[in-house]
């Protein structure tokens, strides 16, 4: 992997634990840009999230923070024996960090 030049944080749902999770990613972005590393944050209900997420997920450059709800994002694909499914960043090959909690 080269050298970290981004880090891009998920925007969970607003609606949960009355903002906590996002305000937090607001200050955590804060925090990564004062030592001088790009941060960008991306919303799971835009529209485009999916895609977004794909092209930063590919970028060598860029490291991936799921927060706690997004951690276990799966491929999932049909086969004559039923459905397979794996996690979106074992398929790719990419380390991303999340929040352990219950």
């Amino acid at each position: 992997m080269s050298d970290l030049q981004r880090i891009v944080s998920v925007l969970p749902n607003g609606k949960m634990n009355h903002n906590v999770m996002r305000n937090l990613i607001s200050l955590l972005g804060t925090a990564i840009e004062s030592r001088g590393v790009e941060h960008v944050t991306l919303d799971g209900e835009d529209p485009a999230f999916q895609r977004d997420l794909l092209n930063h997920a590919t970028d060598p450059g860029s490291a991936i923070y799921l927060g706690h709800r997004f951690f276990d994002l799966g491929l999932i694909h049909a086969e004559a024996g039923g459905y397979a499914r794996r996690n979106l960043f074992e398929v790719l090959e990419r380390p991303v960090f999340a929040e352990i909690q219950d």
